[in-house]
């Protein structure tokens, strides 16, 4: 016995289609014998009833969050039909890509154009933001002033540079109109201005 193929060339065989009866969630097979003659009565039948809850329930699909996690998380499963979605963060951007040949789907992430760090200050105190090394270096920037403040390995050598209206230059007038110049501040408070081209050479003899 043989299944009958959906085309053929023998004299008297019968060829039989098979569709799935959704009332009864089920395909019934008919067989021919080996001259191609339909056999009647000679039937099986498969029950495809249960093949949608297997396929439902042997799906499995979880996802977690890694590296530098901030809040709670755990190993979760994504239910059958829900969506993970990709989210970008503060100062970040993410864009989809979708290959229209091959359906593959990227991702890229990448740094904002404009960065913003820390909080909205509150009234009446100055925000300030700070880098610090493993190894006491630190960098900070201060809202009171402008200011950035730099110390060196273990705190030490520390200055803060911040602008000031400081001497005349070469083209100036004294007590009218001093340039406005980078002033550093070393670690015994002493200040120092930075010169710049406008000052010329100034020789003595």
């Amino acid at each position: 016995l043989h299944i009958a193929p959906t085309t053929s060339n023998r004299t008297g065989e019968t060829t039989t289609s098979y569709a799935y009866d959704t009332a009864s969630k089920s395909v019934t097979l008919k067989y021919n014998d080996g001259n191609g003659a339909n056999q009647a009565g000679t039937i099986a039948k498969i029950d495809l009833s249960g093949l949608a809850d297997q396929i439902k329930d042997g799906y499995s699909f979880s996802t977690d969050a890694k590296g530098n996690v901030v809040g709670n998380h755990a190993v979760t499963a994504v239910g059958n039909g829900k969506t993970v979605s990709y989210a970008a963060g503060d100062n970040l951007t993410v864009k989809q890509d979708i290959d229209a040949t091959t359906g593959e789907h990227t991702y890229t992430y990448a740094l904002s154009n404009d960065i913003k760090v820390g909080k909205d200050g509150k009234d009446g105190i100055d925000g300030k933001i700070g880098v610090n090394g493993k190894d006491g270096s630190s960098v900070v920037i201060n809202g009171k002033d402008g200011s950035i403040g730099l110390n060196g390995k273990d705190g030490k050598d520390g200055l803060t540079i911040r602008g000031e209206k400081g001497q005349d230059g070469v083209d100036g007038k004294n007590g009218t109109n001093g340039i406005t110049r980078i002033v550093y501040e070393d670690h015994n408070h002493d200040k120092h201005e930075v010169a710049t081209l406008d000052d010329g050479m100034k020789y003595a003899g």
